[in-house]
């Protein structure tokens, strides 16, 4: 510096040149050994005030290429958020051979630091002096593990996010326990602006620093709303372009300044978005601020582009292909409004859904499409049909909608029964299904798993000899979906099928009578028991309903079986008493439901009632029970009303 005293006012390279490079190479000790230099938050380098970053950090990485063009025993480790710029200049030379690239995001040794990290970090805070009041009654370990793997889940590989976690709960004028538990339940609102504002203030700065905020924030709520099973073979970008009608390349380009937060170069299910509280953070209207991205909107605006799809019938075009997978799917989390109302109106579900069956030979797929069609109340879910009416004057839009749509699938499901190969066995199906002997009928119960969820187990029909398999059956539908057949159990509807334990031999045997109905999806036994709808094909009749409902509750194998094992219920563990009847209870409410109302019922629920409603108590089934006991009302009215009439 003494030789070179203006060596300041000199361009970087020059100063790297004779500040380090010339001075490293007169050390001959230096040679003895590699020394490692660390650059470490290379994305956080912007200049000054009206710089271009992408230049700034372009100029550091041109100083680290020459420092290594020098042969001195030097390694870098070089720490950075994964810029596109940054990724680009590192797949090109000289940096793709100097390079490995290591990524830091879903790393188990990184997952596992920061375990480690917040484990003695919670063992630091217990064990402090200052705590000691608080953490008198608190039994330890404290926190249990799961909370600090918890919090690893949701910070994704973000150390900011551990340090703002632990900064929260050590907080000096409040009791540990009490901040974790403030911790915990900000999980579930997502809108807390004060404990994660520093990771809030990394997150604003990413965004802030992108150009064309309008079209990056329509992006990005598409990528997060996109239906990524429905895209699983399409070019997703190419899609969201054709979709929303953008410029080829449009929609990539528009979150170029997101590859840190976003997965923008494989789009993969099922969290484009690296770390979960990104999406939190998006998701908060009072976090975000400018940046919230309402998603129930954006689903809205992505099922109006599929119905337009449709509605062009491109079959071939991938925009059709991921049109008529995801509409249902998008629909079920749409935020309703007047315009998306109207556009569901003019759409012909019946005509597209006959016309698109037609070319598909397998007569099971049609009623797997229908299966995804309507839930029990029809088109929309509950909540979005109670937060419509709350938000608009318009209900009675709303109303021909559901109509419409009810409409049309019930056109549709009597024309996939009219063209069933099968017609003529169905009707004697279900004609055995309302014996007790169950003639012809065979059950498999059907092992349908879940990861880190008990398995359950439903059943699959067959009749003379034959499977089911065109049916909507919930069974045969998982099958379809996603299930190995070869894990299926197998069992008949004569003899037991109970959930085995593989630790005892015995096990429970479940009711035998009317078991086989949980086979079927509600919505098309709903289907089948309204002659309205269903026309020539109502082969669940009120006569029938009211059998089914005396055999379930006289029968032996039914109600007397259920009070018979509950009277015993000391022989068996909580668990296995509760699996074998919750599909049994489960028919029943639903019969009792489907029936019209019936004084016979009615009588029968006045003397039944009592035993049923106290075995589902005890059985905590207590969903279940709140819809039988309202079914079971409506018999018992009519039962009231036919008294006073006869009187």
């Amino acid at each position: 510096m003494k030789s070179y005293p203006t060596i300041f006012t000199k361009a970087l390279p020059t100063q790297l040149e004779k500040l380090v490079i010339e001075p490293c190479k007169k050390l001959r000790s230096l040679a003895s050994s590699r020394w490692l230099i660390v650059v470490d938050g290379l994305d956080e380098c912007v200049g000054t005030a009206g710089s271009d970053r992408e230049q700034e950090q372009e100029l550091v990485l041109n100083l680290l290429i020459s420092l290594l063009s020098h042969s001195l025993p030097f390694s870098i480790l070089l720490c950075s958020r994964a810029e596109s710029w940054l990724k680009e200049a590192f797949k090109s030379e000289p940096l793709s051979w100097m390079t490995e690239p290591f990524s830091l995001h879903g790393s188990p040794s990184s997952d596992q630091d920061m375990l480690r990290y917040l484990v003695a970090e919670f063992e630091r805070i217990a064990s402090n002096p200052r705590n000691d009041q608080a953490m008198r009654a608190v039994e330890r370990p404290w926190p249990p593990i799961h909370v600090p793997r918890l919090l690893v889940q949701k910070a994704s590989g973000q150390f900011v996010y551990a340090k703002t976690a632990i900064r929260f709960i050590d907080d000096h004028w409040s009791p540990p326990p009490k901040q974790l538990n403030k911790l915990l339940a900000s999980f579930k609102r997502s809108s807390d602006t004060k404990i994660f504002s520093a990771v809030d203030s990394l997150y604003n700065g990413i965004l802030e620093a992108c150009p064309n905020v309008e079209i990056m924030l329509q992006v990005l709520g598409e990528v997060m709303c996109l239906d990524y099973a429905a895209s699983a073979h399409s070019d997703r970008w190419r899609l969201l372009d054709g979709l929303s009608t953008r410029s080829p390349g449009e929609s990539y380009q528009a979150l170029r300044g997101l590859h840190s937060v976003v997965d923008v170069e494989n789009l993969r299910q099922p969290q484009p978005l690296f770390h979960p509280s990104f999406h939190d953070f998006l998701s908060s209207r009072s976090r975000s601020g400018g940046f919230y991205i309402n998603t129930p909107s954006v689903h809205a605006q992505l099922l109006f582009k599929c119905i337009d799809c449709l509605d062009a019938q491109d079959r071939k075009s991938d925009r059709y292909l991921y049109a008529k997978l995801a509409w249902r799917p998008h629909l079920a989390e749409a935020r309703l409004n007047k315009d998306l109302l109207m556009r569901l109106l003019s759409f012909n579900f019946f005509d597209w859904f006959t016309q698109e069956i037609k070319k598909v030979p397998e007569q099971h797929s049609w009623f797997l499409s229908l299966s995804d069609w309507a839930w029990g109340h029809g088109l929309f879910r509950l909540g979005q049909i109670q937060a419509f009416k709350a938000e608009s004057t318009e209900s009675r839009i709303l109303d021909r909608c559901m109509e419409h749509f009810r409409s049309d699938y019930d056109r549709s499901m009597v024309w996939s029964l009219d063209h069933l190969a099968k017609r003529h066995l169905l009707e004697r199906f279900f004609d055995a299904c309302f014996s007790t002997s169950l003639p012809g009928i065979s059950m498999t119960m059907f092992k349908y798993e879940i990861p880190d969820s008990p398995p359950d187990y439903i059943p699959i029909l067959s009749f003379e000899g034959k499977a089911l398999d065109v049916l909507p059956l919930k069974g045969v539908v998982e099958k379809l979906k996603l299930v190995d057949p070869a894990q299926a159990v197998a069992g008949s509807a004569g003899s037991s099928m109970g959930t085995t334990n593989d630790n005892q031999d015995e096990f429970l045997d479940p009711p035998e009578f009317g078991v086989h109905f949980h086979a079927f999806f509600p919505e098309f036994l709903s289907f089948l028991a309204d002659p309205s709808r269903s026309r020539h094909h109502c082969y669940i009749t009120s006569e029938k309903i009211r059998w089914l409902i005396h055999t379930m509750l006289t029968d032996h194998s039914g109600l007397p079986k259920i009070l018979e094992v509950l009277n015993d219920s000391e022989r068996w563990p909580g668990a296995r008493l509760n699996d074998p009847f919750v599909r049994w209870f489960s028919v029943l409410s639903l019969f009792m439901d489907l029936g019209p109302p019936s004084p016979e019922i009615g009588r029968l629920c006045t003397e039944k009632g009592p035993a049923v409603l106290g075995a589902m108590i005890k059985l905590g089934y207590s969903h279940t029970r709140k819809r039988l006991q309202k079914a079971m009302e409506k018999h018992v009215r009519a039962l009231t009303s036919s008294t006073t009439e006869y009187n």
